[in-house]
C-alpha cells in the first residue's frame, strides 16, 4: 500500500488526512477495499476527508494537476505512474506506524508489514515503513485434487520465471506463500506443500 502525499499538502502522517483531498481507489477496486478497512481501523470514514474515487492513472494525474491532497495505491513498487509522478512534484510516501501496522494485521492478518526502500522514487531519501497486501492464489473448491497440485507444483517449479516478470515478486517465495491465508488451503496444494516439508494450516 503506498500512500502518497504531495510535499505541499503538509500531510506527513495517517493522522493528518482529515480535510485532505483523498483519491481512496477507484469504486469496488481492491484498492477501494483495502483504504475502507485501514479507514476503519484509524476510525475515519470518507466523509471524513474529500474523498475521490479514482484509479491509479487518474490518482496520479490529479495529483499532477494540483487537485489531490494524496492518493492510495496498491501495486508493486516501483509503481511507474508513481516515477513519473516524483520526477514532476515533490512528493513524500505517507508512513505506517508500528502501532497502526499491529492493529490492521490483528484485525486483517493479509496486511503485512512492509518497506519501501529509499530511492525508490525521486526525494523519497529513507526507507519508508507501510503494509503489503497478501495477495492469494484461488481456485473452485470442486478442482481436482490432481489438477491443482501439478498447477501448484508447475507454479513453483518455474518460480524464477514469475521473479522475472517484476522486482516485487522476488518476494513470492515459499517461504511465505502460506502466510496470511485466511481460506482453507486446496487439498491438491496442501499435497505439494507437505512434499516439500510445509506446515499447512487448518482453517475452516
Amino acid at each position: 500500500v503506498q500512500a502518497i502525499a504531495m510535499n505541499k499538502s503538509g500531510v506527513t502522517t495517517m493522522r493528518d488526512l482529515p480535510g485532505k483531498r483523498v483519491s481512496v481507489g477507484a469504486p469496488g477496486s481492491g484498492v477501494q477495499v483495502d483504504v475502507s478497512l485501514i479507514f476503519k481501523v484509524l476510525g475515519y470514514k470518507y466523509s471524513d476527508v474529500n474523498a475521490d474515487f479514482l484509479d491509479f492513472n487518474n490518482t496520479t494525474q490529479r495529483m499532477k494537476d494540483g487537485q489531490l491532497d494524496v492518493g492510495f495505491v496498491v501495486a508493486g513498487f516501483p509503481t511507474a505512474s508513481i516515477m513519473d509522478l516524483s520526477t514532476m512534484h515533490d512528493i513524500t510516501l505517507i508512513e505506517f506506524d508500528d502501532k497502526l501496522i499491529e492493529q490492521l494485521n490483528s484485525e486483517f492478518p493479509f496486511f503485512v508489514k512492509d518497506i519501501v526502500p529509499a530511492g525508490t522514487y525521486k526525494g523519497i531519501d529513507k526507507d519508508v515503513q507501510t503494509v503489503a497486501v497478501q495477495a492469494m492464489w484461488v481456485c473452485d473448491g470442486n478442482l481436482s485434487d490432481d489438477v491443482v497440485y501439478k498447477i501448484t507444483k508447475a507454479f513453483w517449479e518455474n518460480i524464477e520465471d514469475v521473479h522475472k516478470v517484476h522486482a516485487k515478486a522476488k518476494m513470492i517465495t515459499l517461504d511465505t506463500a502460506l502466510n496470511g491465508i485466511s481460506v482453507p488451503v486446496h487439498p491438491g496444494a496442501a499435497k505439494y506443500y507437505a512434499e516439500v516439508g510445509m506446515t499447512v494450516p487448518e482453517i475452516k
